[in-house]
C-alpha cells in the first residue's frame, strides 16, 4: 500500500510492525501537514460488522483522552471496504521489545516508566476510561525516553468478534489479574495489577508467571504466590520490591486501589533514589502507623484456631477446678452449697463419665481438624494439554480424572482439556478429584487435495482425515487428467467439513465419453432392510433427520425426512431396495452423522 492516497488526504509512506488484529502504516496527512498512524483492521475481523461497530464505539469513547503519555485516537474511517482508524504517530519501539533487549533496567528508570504509565492511567480514570488490556506491548518508548500508552479500552471490542479474543489471549495472559481470570470485568485495580507485572519485567527481564500455554499462565495467576523481584535481582531496593508485590496482590483489596495510589508511592521512591534518601516500607505515615500486614487466614485455619482455643480454655478450667478441690481437701472445708455427704455416688459417677466423654470428644475433634486435608482452590485447567493439567493439579495435591473425549473446534489439539468439574476457583480438600473432558481434535477437518491421485490413493487420505468416501463415484471426460485419476472432489479441496462427511470423487475417463458403470444383473433382486438409530443432538430439542439410501442400482434416494427430538430412537421397517447390500447415510440438521451398511439376501 506504500504510495497509496487514502481518502484523498492520507498518503501512506511507511509500513510499521503489525499486530494480530491491525496492520499499521505511517501516513502523511496532507491537510494538517503532519505524519499520523493508520491502523487497518485485518481479515477476518474486517468482515465482522459487530466487531467493526464495537471498535468504532471504543474509538469514539476514547477520543476524549488528551495527555502527553497517551497516543491520541482521532477517528475511524473505511477504505475499499477495509475499516481503519487514525491515531497520533509515536515513533519508537514497544516496551516489550525494549525489555527483551535491555532488561533488567535500573530501579530509577523502572520507576520513571512506572510513573509515566500511572500518569496515563490516572488521566484516563478522570474520563471514566479503563485500559483493560494493559501490557508491555501497549506501551511505546521513544528514542528520547518518552512513554506513550496506546489501545485504551480496545478490550471491549474483542467480545464482539468470534475469534479476536482467542487471537489476543496469548499476549494478554501474562498481565491478567486473578479476578479477571475468574470471569470478572476489568477495574482500576486490574490495571494496577498489569503495571505490577510490567515493573517486574523491567526489573528482572522476565514475566512473573509463565507457561507453555495461555491457560497455564492464567492458572498460575490464580494459584502461585507472587514472586519476589529481589529473588531475581538483589540490586532492587526492598521498598521497590514491596511496591511491585503490592501491585500484584492476588486479592484486589490488598492491592493498590487505583493508579493514583500506586503513582504516589512510585514518586516518593523516585525522589528518594534521586536524592540518596533512605526510604522504609510502608512509605507514607498512615501505612507506617498500621500494623504489619498479616496474611489472610483460610476458613479452615480460623476454625482450627478457634477449636484449639476452646480446648485450651477447657483444660485450664479443669486444672483450676482440681486446684480448688485440693485446697479445700487440705483445709477440711466442704462446699457451702452442697455438702459432700448429700451428693449420691451414682451422680458423681455420671458427672465424671460425662466430663471424660467431653474431654475425649474435644480432643478427638481437635485431632481431626488438625490432621484433615487443607482446603485449596481448583486451578483453571481448561485449554491445557492433559499432561500439563495433571502436573498443575498434582502441585495442589489434586487428582485428575479423564471422564471422556469429544471433538472440539475451540480446542483442536487432541488431549487438551475442554471442560472441568468442579469449576475453577472452587474450594476443595487436598486429595480431591477433578473430572476433565478432553478434546479428540477439531470437529471439522480440511478436505485433502486429491487431484491427480488414483481412487486407492485417495481412499487412504480421506480415511486418515476421519472422512468417508462416497461409493457412488462420478465419471467425466478430461483431456488433461489421465484416465482413472481424480479430477475433483465434492466438497472441494481445502474446504473445512465435519468429520465423517462423505467425499464424492469425480474420476477421469480420459478422452472417452463417460458411461454409467454397468450394473451386474445378479445384483438386481428385491430385498428388504430395517434400520434403527438414535437422533444426535441436545435432548428434547428438534432435529431435522434425513436418511439417504444407495442400493445395487447405485442411485441415492431419500427414504426418510422428518423432524424428531434429540436422543429419540428412530426405527425404520420394511425398507425396500435392490441387491444384497445397501448403504444408509443419516443426516442431522444437514450434517452427516453415521453411515450404516446393511447386508441381506434375496430370501
Amino acid at each position: 500500500m506504500i504510495g497509496e492516497l487514502i481518502r484523498v488526504r492520507y498518503e501512506i509512506i511507511e509500513e510499521l510492525a503489525s499486530s494480530p488484529i491491525f496492520q499499521n502504516y505511517v501516513a502523511r496527512d496532507r491537510v494538517r501537514n503532519v505524519d499520523v498512524c493508520l491502523r487497518f483492521v485485518k481479515d477476518p475481523f474486517a468482515r465482522e460488522p459487530e466487531f467493526v461497530q464495537a471498535l468504532a464505539a471504543t474509538v469514539e469513547r476514547t477520543r476524549v483522552l488528551d495527555h502527553p503519555n497517551i497516543a491520541r485516537v482521532l477517528e475511524v474511517d473505511e477504505h475499499e471496504g477495509r475499516p481503519f482508524f487514525i491515531c497520533e504517530l509515536v515513533r519508537g519501539s514497544s516496551l516489550a521489545v525494549r525489555i527483551g533487549r535491555v532488561a533488567p533496567f535500573t530501579p530509577s528508570v523502572a520507576c520513571e516508566i512506572g510513573v509515566s504509565i500511572c500518569e496515563a492511567l490516572e488521566h484516563a480514570a478522570t474520563q471514566s476510561v479503563l485500559h483493560g488490556d494493559l501490557s508491555a506491548d501497549h506501551v511505546i518508548s521513544t528514542l528520547e525516553g518518552h512513554i506513550s500508552v496506546i489501545d485504551f479500552g480496545l478490550w471491549t471490542s474483542y467480545g464482539a468478534s468470534k475469534t479476536a479474543g482467542g487471537v489476543v489471549l496469548d499476549r494478554m495472559a501474562p498481565y491478567l489479574a486473578p479476578e479477571i481470570v475468574e470471569g470478572g470485568m476489568p477495574t482500576p485495580a486490574s490495571d494496577v495489577y498489569a503495571v505490577g507485572v510490567i515493573l517486574f519485567e523491567l526489573l528482572t527481564g522476565r514475566k512473573p508467571f509463565s507457561g507453555q500455554t495461555p491457560a497455564a499462565v492464567l492458572a498460575r495467576h490464580q494459584t502461585q504466590a507472587v514472586p519476589s523481584v529481589r529473588a531475581f535481582n538483589p540490586a532492587v531496593p526492598h521498598v521497590l520490591d514491596e511496591i511491585a508485590s503490592k501491585a500484584m496482590a492476588k486479592d484486589p483489596k490488598d492491592r493498590y486501589g487505583s493508579a493514583t495510589a500506586l503513582l504516589g508511592d512510585l514518586r516518593r521512591l523516585l525522589d528518594a533514589l534521586r536524592f540518596g534518601k533512605k526510604l522504609e516500607w510502608p512509605i507514607n505515615d498512615e501505612e507506617a502507623a498500621a500494623p504489619e500486614p498479616v496474611p489472610a487466614k483460610t476458613f479452615a485455619e480460623k476454625k482450627r484456631e478457634r477449636r484449639l482455643g476452646e480446648a485450651v480454655h477447657t483444660q485450664s478450667f479443669v486444672k483450676r477446678a482440681r486446684k480448688t478441690k485440693a485446697k479445700k481437701s487440705k483445709s477440711g472445708r466442704k462446699p457451702a452449697s452442697m455438702p459432700e455427704a448429700d451428693v449420691p455416688r451414682w451422680l458423681k459417677a455420671v458427672v465424671y463419665m460425662l466430663a471424660g466423654m467431653a474431654v475425649f470428644g474435644v480432643g478427638s475433634y481437635i485431632y481431626f481438624n488438625l490432621t484433615k486435608a487443607s482446603v485449596v482452590k481448583v486451578p483453571m485447567l481448561t485449554g491445557m494439554p492433559f499432561a500439563e493439567a495433571r502436573e498443575t493439579a498434582g502441585g495442589l495435591n489434586l487428582l485428575l480424572e479423564n471422564v471422556g473425549e469429544e471433538y472440539s473446534n475451540q480446542y483442536p489439539q487432541p488431549k487438551t482439556v475442554i471442560s472441568m468439574d468442579p469449576a475453577p476457583g472452587t474450594p476443595v480438600r487436598e486429595g480431591s478429584s477433578v473430572s476433565v473432558r478432553l478434546s479428540r481434535g477439531s470437529r471439522t477437518v480440511e478436505v485433502p487435495d486429491m487431484r491427480g491421485l488414483t481412487v486407492a490413493q485417495a481412499r487412504g487420505r480421506i480415511e486418515a482425515q476421519g472422512l468417508q468416501i462416497d461409493p457412488s463415484t462420478r465419471w467425466a471426460r478430461s483431456g488433461s487428467v489421465e484416465s482413472g485419476r481424480i479430477i475433483a472432489t465434492d466438497p472441494g479441496a481445502r474446504e473445512r467439513v465435519e468429520r465423517r462427511t462423505l467425499i464424492t470423487l469425480t474420476v477421469s475417463t480420459g478422452e472417452e465419453r463417460p458411461e454409467k458403470p454397468p450394473v451386474d444383473p445378479e445384483d438386481l433382486f428385491a430385498n428388504i432392510w430395517s434400520l434403527e438409530f438414535e437422533v444426535e443432538g441436545p435432548s428434547g430439542e428438534p432435529v431435522l433427520v434425513r436418511v439417504e439410501m444407495t442400493d445395487a442400482r447405485r442411485e441415492k434416494r431419500v427414504i426418510f425426512e422428518e423432524t424428531r427430538e434429540g436422543g429419540e430412537q428412530v426405527v425404520l421397517e420394511a425398507i425396500e431396495g435392490m441387491g444384497g447390500e445397501a448403504i444408509f447415510r443419516i443426516f442431522f440438521n444437514g450434517f452427516l452423522g453415521p453411515t450404516i451398511r446393511k447386508e441381506g439376501s434375496s430370501g
